[in-house]
């Protein structure tokens, strides 16, 4: 005969091993979200990319000043970092190619620099161009990233060495390089290190599905954008889209077609703000931040991206299907309302539109009468948690 405590042993089992299959799960699903985070570059990050190009602008700009006499001077190059700064500035890089190819660049200007005359070569000052380089965007990109750049910058070092080995002193390359190594190797393995746990922070702030912030990323990220903005005296403008007529998609084109309607949509709304963030609150209600524009030049940005009403199209068997999104843009009404507050009032004027859409496309295509949705509905206003740990879903205000 069984012991008496035989059901409760394997009930205790039971959940034990439904707890040890929760965990399993949830840690699956944080691995692969951070996994498709692995080529973004975070929001925070994307700001200091500018002070690469504009620390080597300084930096040659002052060399050249001191090696004139001798003529070391390379004042073209400083044009050249200030651009490549100026151009990190202007357009932000979201994701690891943009880091690479920019990285690439100032390298070239490096070995440049190497191989012209009276600069030194790969052991004189300006040693400085490939090893900053290296250290920040090695900080910044994955492994493999991280060692192609690695790659460039010694083979470079190692071609234009080769290249001047009659013209330049040997003690100083041979140290210039072991330099340059060891930069390579604490850039590559911090940056491995740093990366690991910026992924995981990251992604309890994305949305799973669109990979777009989520309620908790916008009002974190947003509250740092909307004070810094106020501290520079520049605008700040807010832009929720609403997409009423999605979820009617799955019934009249299919689910298929609706998936890869809904990757337009995220890839377009994402592709909106340059310096801002785009993100995902509920169903198919997304959220621009867009710093340093006003009303108007938001409104003129969205329009510009998404067309004038805002729209995402899909071609269905050769014919377009469009889906037509509510928009409202707001300014804060004073410096004392946060950002929950400025959220909410757009959300209530949107909720307040009277529009009406429907899905433009051809009767001959889905052969059935589209009826006209309703104006976008949500249950609750958000609330920022004061912890930022990985979550399956952003809390919110009941």
């Amino acid at each position: 005969m069984a012991p008496p405590n035989t059901t409760t042993n394997r009930r205790s089992s039971s959940d034990s091993d439904r707890r040890r299959r929760e965990r399993r799960s949830a840690a699956e699903q944080l691995a692969a979200v951070s996994h498709g985070l692995s080529g973004v570059v975070p929001f925070q990050l994307r700001g200091l990319e500018p002070l690469v190009g504009g620390a080597l602008a300084l930096y040659t700009l002052w060399a050249s000043v001191v090696l004139h006499a001798s003529g070391g001077a390379q004042w073209p190059m400083v044009a050249y970092a200030a651009a490549i700064g100026l151009w990190a500035r202007q357009t932000p890089a979201r994701v690891q190619s943009g880091l690479l190819l920019r990285a690439s660049l100032l390298l070239v200007g490096a070995q440049f620099i190497f191989a012209s005359g009276q600069s030194g070569g790969p052991g004189g000052p300006y040693i400085v161009w490939p090893c900053l380089t290296v250290v920040f965007y090695g900080l910044l990109l994955t492994r493999a990233w991280a060692l192609s750049l690695v790659a460039l910058a010694i083979g470079g070092f190692v071609a234009v060495g080769w290249l001047l080995r009659g013209e330049i002193a040997l003690m100083p390359a041979a140290n210039g390089l072991a330099f340059l190594a060891l930069a390579c190797g604490l850039a590559i393995l911090f940056g491995e290190r740093l990366r690991v746990s910026g992924e995981k922070t990251e992604s309890s702030l994305r949305d799973d599905r669109s990979q777009l912030y989520n309620e908790v990323g916008l009002f974190v990220h947003g509250a740092q954008m909307l004070a810094d903005c106020r501290r520079k005296g520049r605008p700040f403008s807010m832009v929720l889209l609403h997409g009423s007529d999605l979820k009617d998609i799955p019934e009249l084109v299919g689910r298929r077609a609706a998936t890869d309607l809904f990757g337009q949509m995220v890839k377009a709304i994402g592709a909106v703000p340059v310096d801002g963030i785009a993100a995902r609150i509920e169903g198919a209600e997304f959220v621009l931040l867009m710093p340093g524009q006003d009303a108007n030049a938001a409104k003129a940005q969205v329009h510009q991206r998404l067309g004038n009403p805002p729209r995402v199209e899909l071609r269905i068997k050769g014919k377009p299907v469009s889906i037509v999104l509510d928009m409202v843009v707001g300014q804060p009404a004073d410096a004392e309302q946060d950002l929950e507050a400025f959220y909410d009032t757009l959300h209530h004027e949107l909720q307040g539109q009277a529009q009406a859409h429907s899905i433009q496309t051809q009767a001959s295509l889905l052969d059935i009468e589209i009826v006209a949705t309703t104006t976008p509905r949500r249950a609750s206003a958000p609330t920022v948690p004061m912890e930022l740990e990985p979550s399956p879903k952003p809390r919110r205000r009941t």
